[in-house]
């Protein structure tokens, strides 16, 4: 029997998205430290250098692409690795401890938070505490008493358990909290910051806990290429992806059609009377049904990738398929989203469920969504495939006019 066959397919889907691309970045980080000869020669002298120039870069991108807390976590990793490498006699000072203690907490803090700005309230007040925090640890370190940092690292479990490092037990455990806390929230949401986050902790603590130099210059510089990756990923993800349904989005769309051969099926699907339930029961209600809809539509058979094309309108691209064939598929979307029942949150219902069976019940309203469908395919291989998707278009109108609720052609 195969390993892979005796882990659940879940957990290995789960542990492959974990493990890429930060775990193969830490993984190449490692090989070079354990193995310094893989290094060429010429980029020997220019290493020391190379984690500055790509936290940098990390900071223009992170600003080019508004986002904070990675501004915010570049520096923090940036003002690290600067501190680390101006003093002389850093394999063995306490800022190494110091540092195993402070950056994991701030970072899983910066995970905690909301993306804010920079330059707002909340943004100056968590730059102006990164930078509080930068110079207290100048001040520590510098004031040449090695007892007073060692007296802010007191030991925290016993010394058995992480005898296999150097860095005192109290860094130890806030690595392990911070790292939890991270896989816990990338176990809920998948996101390319949380997965970023993970690994550049793993990285970091890595880089403290060697004692040679150029393994920690590594160690950080790695750091630096997992945050400028999640960074790139996140706004793909944001460019790509429509946030509200977690389909992929109009760009994506726009990407699938030119990479289309000369058989294909193009679906058009749009909510019935959505502006009249939208201005019933209101925005907040109308983005329910959105998350709804495009949760039947994400499950489409077939063969059939779902797009949300804009407003209250998705799309579905068969690739290689004929008409005949996706009908039937359309035609049970179609009557699987007519037969979901949509509750309606009242004014007197609780906001969470009753914890007993003898709570008061509220009347309920149910409603039912229906959707109209048009499908087209190319009339031959000079058609475009826009073409096509006005043609769907065109289909979905006659849908529409002939009483909703049903797919034409």
């Amino acid at each position: 029997m195969n390993w892979s066959d005796r882990i659940p397919g879940g957990l290995l889907r789960w542990s492959t998205v974990l493990s890429v691309p930060g775990g193969l970045i830490v993984l190449t980080a490692c090989l070079l430290a354990w193995y310094p000869v893989l290094i060429p020669k010429a980029m020997v002298p220019l290493l020391a250098g190379m984690p500055a120039a790509v936290f940098l870069a990390g900071l223009l991108l992170a600003w080019f692409f508004h986002r904070s807390r990675m501004i915010f976590a570049i520096l923090l990793i940036g003002l690290s690795y600067a501190a680390l490498w101006s003093l002389p006699d850093n394999a063995t000072h306490p800022i190494r401890p110091l540092l195993g203690i402070l950056l994991p907490i701030n970072l899983a803090t910066l995970l905690a938070i909301k993306e804010r700005g920079v330059f707002t309230p909340k943004g100056l007040w968590v730059l102006g505490t990164i930078l509080l925090q930068a110079v207290a640890l100048f001040i520590t370190v510098h004031s040449g008493s090695d007892a007073m940092a060692e007296g802010l690292i007191p030991p925290f479990i016993d010394k058995r358990w992480t005898a296999w490092t150097a860095l005192p037990s109290t860094t130890v455990v806030a690595f392990g909290g911070a790292l939890g806390f991270v896989l816990v929230r990338f176990s809920i949401t998948r996101q390319s910051v949380e997965h970023g986050f993970f690994w550049t902790l793993v990285a970091v603590f890595l880089a403290l806990h060697v004692r040679h130099l150029q393994d920690s210059v590594l160690y950080f510089l790695a750091s630096g290429v997992i945050l400028g990756v999640a960074l790139l990923q996140n706004s793909y993800a944001m460019a790509y992806h429509d946030e509200l349904t977690g389909l992929a989005g109009r760009r994506a769309f726009n990407d699938t059609l030119l990479r289309l051969g000369s058989d294909y099926v193009i679906a058009m699907i749009d909510i019935d009377h959505f502006k009249r339930f939208n201005d019933t029961y209101g925005h907040a209600v109308g983005d329910q049904v959105l998350r709804m809809v495009a949760s039947h539509i994400a499950l489409v058979s077939g063969g059939g990738q779902a797009f949300r094309y804009g407003g209250e309108e998705f799309a579905v691209v068969f690739p290689g398929k004929e008409l005949a064939a996706t009908g039937p598929h359309l035609d049970a979307l179609r009557a699987t989203i007519e037969g979901a029942r949509f509750t309606l949150r009242g004014r007197w219902r609780p906001r969470k469920k009753p914890r007993t069976s003898n709570a008061p019940r509220f009347p309920r309203k149910e409603v039912s969504v229906t959707v109209s469908i048009g499908a087209a395919v190319p009339a031959d291989r000079r058609v475009n495939p826009a073409q096509v998707v006005v043609a769907a278009d065109r289909a979905l109108y006659r849908a529409k006019k002939a009483g909703r609720n049903r797919l034409k052609y």
